[in-house]
């Protein structure tokens, strides 16, 4: 898509919420003036996405949008004499802009302006899942921003054309907003469930797709009708009928988004029959793109040796068992996340069995059947299950991660002479588990942490992305240096190095 094809208003920065386009006192400077303008214009308009869904809608964007709709008009009319060509400043000043603000208190918007659909239309655009992402990968937050925005677009929209015209001509314009909603729902449940069912089915948990198809499709029509409903019970919920800002009623971009401000949590759709709920969906779509990540980078042929598997292992099962048990997902969401974590670990270690056959048959390998040996389960097993034992026993997850790292240095010891590659290229990793090397040892991210610690940080960030006022769950089966999650923790109290 070109920029150039964009309705204009999509082609300017926003002011920021503190600078939107509020009437100026006749106080202000010249310099204040000037410098909200400059700020305005430096504000490139790549900084936004091209789908209006990733993007904020605020006071300050509905000014400007109706900026550029005041410059409008049909070309067809002006060739045939029944128009005339209408022209705005693509770039007005800030106190252009407080003067346009006076008018649209005073008079409002154009009448029936948007209800020809276009400017729903064109938000709609970009609203799928997993044009540019990898297989099987998500973007964080991009379930329940494109699917609430699906769902109060539909419902402000809905109540514009209840509010604005006449009985008789609602029925045709209704059904136009039904078609083009539909479409954007099914474009986006045929996605999603492709994307998550299709690395359910490729990890042996089969005939998921059309479950999570349907509550995808159940799950955003329960939202934009709790959002219908409501707006019909609250019309006023903005407060601002009888104010100088009442002409923003009119703009149901800004009604959509001040619905979405309330949140999920006041406005929300309850779960239907055996089906995943939208909470439930989000998680799984949230596990599904962390573990497709995760394998991408832990299946190292000639790092990733069988101790370090069965540790991570059980990482991902301590944590899948916290997810289950910290609430907000249903009991079917739980029997799948326990039948996908099997799945996968079991398929994980058959790719990477798969990788090392392939390896063993290629060039010089071929004479050298020991570097890419065979993985030996066992070892995997033995470092999960120990680790696994103590949690269940105590239910400290540190401590469990701890005696498994244990397990897994005693397995390791002497591994590194034995010919594998794994083994001769991980013997860093467990002997900089607990402590780091004094002369020279080779680590990543930074010289001062241990692997102990990065682990135990990503399981306190993990523990902390449960809370109902986290912005989702994050596995973190990623390793990464643990300062990395210092303003995180830091806000939730947490030393990652107690």
């Amino acid at each position: 898509m070109r920029i150039s094809d964009l309705p204009l208003a999509t082609n300017y920065a926003k002011l920021s919420p503190q600078q939107s386009y509020q009437q100026k006192s006749s106080q202000h400077t010249n310099d204040q003036t000037r410098t909200v303008s400059e700020e305005m214009v430096s504000k490139s308009k790549l900084t936004r996405s091209l789908a209006p869904s990733d993007n904020d809608y605020t006071k300050g964007d509905a000014i400007l949008s109706q900026w550029n709709r005041a410059g409008s008009f049909n070309l067809y009319d002006v060739l045939n004499g029944t128009g005339t060509i209408r022209l705005q400043k693509p770039n007005p000043s800030a106190e252009e802009l407080a003067e346009f603000e006076k008018s649209l208190q005073e008079n409002g918007m154009e009448e029936n302006i948007d209800l020809d659909l276009s400017n729903f239309a064109f938000g709609l655009r970009g609203i799928g899942f997993g044009t540019h992402d990898p297989l099987y990968q998500l973007s964080a937050e991009d379930f329940s921003r494109k699917t609430d925005y699906l769902a109060s677009r539909y419902a402000a929209m809905q109540a514009k054309i209840q509010n604005s015209l006449p009985e008789s001509e609602q029925s045709t314009r209704t059904e136009k907003l039904n078609a083009l909603y539909q479409g954007a729902l099914e474009e986006m449940a045929t996605a999603y469930a492709d994307i998550v069912g299709g690395f359910l089915g490729a990890n042996g948990v089969s005939g998921e797709r059309n479950k999570i198809y349907q509550s995808f499709i159940d799950g955003v029509n329960g939202k934009s009708a709790a959002y219908q409903e409501y707006l019909s019970e609250n019309p006023d919920f903005m407060g601002l009928k009888g104010t100088k800002d009442e002409w923003l009623l009119q703009d149901d971009a800004y009604v959509a988004a001040s619905l979405r401000a309330k949140g999920s949590q006041a406005i929300a759709a309850a779960n239907q029959n055996d089906r995943y709920s939208l909470n439930d969906l989000d998680v799984l779509g949230r596990y599904v793109s962390e573990l497709s990540s995760w394998e991408k980078t832990a299946n190292a042929v000639n790092v990733m040796s069988e101790e370090r598997i069965g540790l991570d292992f059980a990482m991902l099962s301590m944590k899948t068992d916290a997810l289950r048990k910290a609430g907000g997902v249903s009991v079917a969401l739980e029997s799948t996340l326990q039948n996908m974590l099997d799945g996968f670990m079991n398929g994980f270690l058959d790719r990477m069995d798969q990788q090392l056959t392939s390896l063993r048959n290629r060039g010089a390998a071929r004479k050298d059947g020991t570097g890419y040996a065979a993985l030996d389960r066992q070892a995997v097993w033995d470092v999960c299950h120990k680790t696994m034992a103590h949690y269940s026993a105590s239910g400290n997850a540190v401590a469990a991660l701890m005696e498994g790292a244990r397990q897994g240095a005693s397995q390791a010891m002497g591994k590194s002479g034995s010919g594998v590659y794994r083994y001769a290229n991980s013997s860093q990793f467990w002997t900089n588990f607990f402590s780091k090397e004094e002369t020279g040892a080779s680590r990543p991210y930074t010289s001062d942490e241990t692997f102990y610690q990065q682990y135990v940080a990503g399981w306190k960030s993990f523990e902390s992305s449960l809370r109902q006022d986290s912005k989702g769950v994050q596995l973190n089966m990623k390793l990464k240096s643990a300062s990395s999650y210092q303003s995180f923790l830091a806000a939730s109290y947490i030393n990652v190095k107690a």
